[in-house]
């Protein structure tokens, strides 16, 4: 099975977490990003998710296929992928709260030089 998902704007990174439901067997995932040089960590899913498997991925790519390519199960069992979820997480920086923390610390600093 593959999924491409496209991404729509910039962002430091995304984050991707994927959750499969399996009769009989494992499965094992792999992701692949976009067309360039990316940095990809495995992440252990949070506690209390469902998610199976989660990457980041640095910086976010304009588009990253989801690949499922091992579905295992004992011998002379049969193994059947009975659904599969995935969301995608976009991290972009918002310009106003940078402004606003930059602000935050010229005033500090103004007022750190002003009072002895």
């Amino acid at each position: 099975m593959d999924v491409k998902i496209p991404n729509y704007g910039g962002g430091a990174y995304k984050e991707i977490w994927i959750d499969v439901g399996l009769t009989g067997g494992e499965v094992s995932a792999s992701v692949v990003a976009g067309d360039g040089d990316f940095t990809y960590i495995p992440l252990d899913p949070p506690q209390g998710s469902d998610a199976d498997f989660g990457w980041r991925i640095y910086p976010n790519p304009d588009w990253e296929n989801i690949l499922m390519v091992t579905i295992t199960g004992e011998a002379g069992a049969l193994a059947e992928l009975d659904w599969v979820h995935v969301d995608t997480i976009c991290v972009i920086p918002v310009p106003g709260a940078m402004a606003l923390a930059g602000i935050g610390v010229a005033l500090l600093g103004w007022v750190r030089r002003r009072i002895p």
